[in-house]
């Protein structure tokens, strides 16, 4: 018996090594089939995630609603800028019962903002990290899609003046008090209260509603109005009554007719206190006009814009001194004028202004004409302050002054031998402006509103050279190079035969 489990004993351990061996060998089979069926799936996720060629965005990826699946950059922003002309039509419907109004998204001026910066990111999709990453981010696209916004500019002042202008026939709007002076007599009409469109309630409404606008869906917005408190009363008025100031200058006759029309626009201005006026703002409409009418002589002449602005705006200018309220801002011209003294001038343009803030405590109300003697006036009226026995006037000094130096001209459209007069030039001026209080008859301050410098200009005379002999041609352009004048004056004596 003992020798029969001996023999059993040794049999087990050799059919364990045959089935270790059995077993290594189905372990190396199982790998290999699994690196078989690794090697395919990796094959297949890899054929997966490289589907889209590497310039290529993957599917269902979206820039602004738009998409983009297998487009290049290229194609992405090609397509983003025709689907945004499309957008640029699409339509705000703004009503309030049966009113309506419509404006489209150019009208209101949003632009887009970085659009590369979106299709940077779209294209960029799926297209870093390693490959199961990808795969993940793909399957995940498949799912849902992926989407990326473009940053967009919104001038909130133009929608809200927009706004306001394509409703304003929706409601009646308050009106403000007005003032005229007739005869001598000022008029005044009462206020009235109305209503407007409530801008902050649709502006709220709107940024809810703006992402479908910009995904070109049509969109309606109810407005409602809020009530519109006029600004001026009249009450506010009723405290002009006293003249504060005054100025004038003398007109030309050739300036009276475009005087007369700045006048129509400047008069009856009222200033609150507290608010500014620009004078160029309310010549608008004339500056544009003439831009309009003179746009081919300006750009053949380079001339500036009428005297006549410039006129007004410095007449109205020392008439705003004399009342003591405040100039903001204040350009001189560039030369002496007729119509004033030194460094009481203002220039205005289409490039320079005058601008007036009303810093008393009382509205003022701008009176201008041109009266019987042919002067253009500006009068101030506002409440007066100042003590009856408190006088102000205002002194021009010269500091600096050069009189203007004859340039001498050869002209060859003029017959040899003749002179023209072509401009009388001006001087080089520097100038101060003072402002004097007097206190019954004393003089009691003297403060410097302003310091002006004028450049000079040459007085121009053009010397005629057109001749058929050269030698007549050559001996006038030799005296009008040494620009002396006796020798210019002698050579023509000599041209024309006198002695």
């Amino acid at each position: 018996m003992g020798f029969t489990g001996k023999k059993k004993r040794k049999t087990q351990r050799r059919m364990t090594a045959a089935q270790k061996r059995k077993l290594m060998l189905l372990t190396g089979l199982v790998f290999v089939c699994a690196l078989f069926v690794v090697g395919i799936f990796y094959s297949s996720v890899y054929r997966y995630v490289h589907k889209m060629r590497p310039g290529q965005i993957e599917e269902n990826v979206y820039v602004q609603g738009v998409d983009m699946s297998g487009l290049t950059k290229a194609q992405a922003k090609k397509k983003l800028k025709q689907n945004w002309e499309a957008v640029q039509n699409t339509h705000l419907i703004l009503h309030d019962g049966e009113k309506e109004a419509s404006v489209t998204v150019k009208q209101m001026g949003i632009r887009q903002g970085d659009v590369d910066e979106a299709i940077e990111k779209a294209a960029g999709y799926a297209k870093r990290g390693g490959l199961f990453h990808r795969y993940r981010k793909i399957r995940a696209a498949k799912k849902e899609k992926v989407e990326y916004d473009v940053s967009y500019k919104i001038d909130e002042e133009q929608i809200e003046d927009l706004l306001e202008e394509k409703t304003k026939d929706f409601y009646e709007e308050a009106e403000d008090a007005g003032i005229t002076r007739v005869g001598g007599v000022f008029q005044i009409t009462e206020e009235k209260s109305g209503e407007t469109i409530d801008i902050d309630a649709v502006m709220k409404e709107l940024e809810d509603k703006l992402p479908s606008l910009l995904l070109g869906e049509e969109t309606r917005i109810n407005v409602s109005a809020k009530k519109d408190e006029p600004k001026v009363t009249k009450t506010d008025l009723e405290s002009i009554e006293d003249r504060i100031g005054e100025f004038a200058t003398e007109t030309q006759e050739e300036d009276r007719s475009l005087l007369s029309r700045t006048a129509e626009l400047l008069n009856g201005q009222v200033i609150l206190t507290e608010k500014e006026i620009s004078v160029q703002k309310i010549l608008a409409p004339l500056l544009e006009m003439y831009e309009e009418e003179n746009q081919e002589e300006k750009a053949e002449t380079d001339i500036d814009c009428p005297e006549a602005f410039s006129q007004a705006a410095s007449t109205l200018y020392m008439a705003v001194l004399d009342a003591e309220l405040e100039v903001t801002k204040r350009e001189p011209l560039d030369h002496e004028a007729a119509y004033t003294k030194p460094a009481m001038d203002a220039a205005l343009d289409t490039q320079r202004d005058l601008q007036i803030k009303n810093t008393l405590d009382s509205p003022v109300y701008i009176e201008v004409f041109i009266d019987q003697n042919e002067q253009f006036v500006c009068r101030i009226y506002g409440t007066r302050t100042r003590e009856k026995t408190t006088e102000i006037s205002f002194e021009s000094e010269i500091l600096e002054e050069h009189d203007p130096e004859t340039e001498y001209v050869a002209d060859e459209e003029i017959d040899a031998g003749k002179m023209k007069k072509e401009s009388d030039g001006s001087r080089m001026i520097r100038a101060k402006l003072w402002k004097i209080v007097e206190e019954e008859g004393k003089e009691v301050s003297r403060d410097e509103i302003n310091e002006t410098t004028y450049k000079g200009e040459n007085q121009k005379i053009l010397v005629g050279t057109k001749s058929d002999d050269e030698e007549t041609v050559e001996k006038l352009e030799k005296a009008v190079e040494s620009q002396d004048e006796k020798e210019i004056e002698e050579t023509i004596k000599e041209i024309n035969g006198e002695e």
